[in-house]
């Protein structure tokens, strides 16, 4: 294929720079992969314990929150009138975006 233009010379020269690239001193590439995968497991346990502790608080929240339909509607039958104002909202599933793992 010579005479093509682009490709005569090396084929790889800029995956071959690459891996010969000057490495930031004291970085060691094991070291650092493993610092890393440390890192990842070290995160999915945290969304792990914020997404337990989110699914507690979601069943806490859905018992108060059918105790509040059910006065309310003892209330309304008791005096035979609809109640007041909107009704309770039922909880949000899920974590918050305030949630820590600490």
């Amino acid at each position: 294929m010579a005479g093509v233009s682009g490709l005569d010379g090396p084929r790889f020269s800029p995956a071959d720079s690459a891996d010969t690239a000057d490495i930031p001193d004291g970085m060691s590439i094991p070291d650092e992969l493993a610092r890393r995968e440390e890192r990842l497991r070290k995160l999915a346990e945290a969304r792990a314990k914020i997404a337990a502790r989110a699914k507690e608080r979601h069943a806490r929240e859905q018992a108060e929150h059918e105790a509040k339909l059910a006065a309310r509607q003892a209330k309304a039958e008791a005096s035979g009138k609809k109640p007041g104002g909107k009704p309770p909202k039922p909880p949000v599933e899920g974590p918050r975006p305030n949630d820590r793992s600490t």
